[in-house]
């Protein structure tokens, strides 16, 4: 069974998964806007509000990383502060 990932950079990543394993949505966004390429960029902006909400309140962040996210989350609207 495939998992509706990204990028090959996401695929690498989550290898040791099996197809039944479960990665939360936050951890998910953190994971491609710190460490991930431009189509996981993309993918994890295209996440559910809640996720995307959990993620920036995470620690961790690099600074242009966490910049990326704030942005996603300004023109979505989605409250952040």
């Amino acid at each position: 069974m495939k998992r509706p990932i990204g990028s090959i950079c996401l695929a690498t990543a989550l290898y040791n998964l099996s197809d039944d394993g479960v990665v939360p949505g936050a951890q998910l966004a953190f994971y491609c806007f710190n460490y991930g390429d431009l189509p996981a960029t993309h993918f994890a902006a295209g996440l559910p509000w809640l996720p995307l909400y959990q993620a920036y309140r995470m620690r961790g962040w690099r600074r242009r990383s966490r910049g990326l996210l704030r942005a996603v989350l300004l023109a979505r609207k989605i409250p952040h502060a």
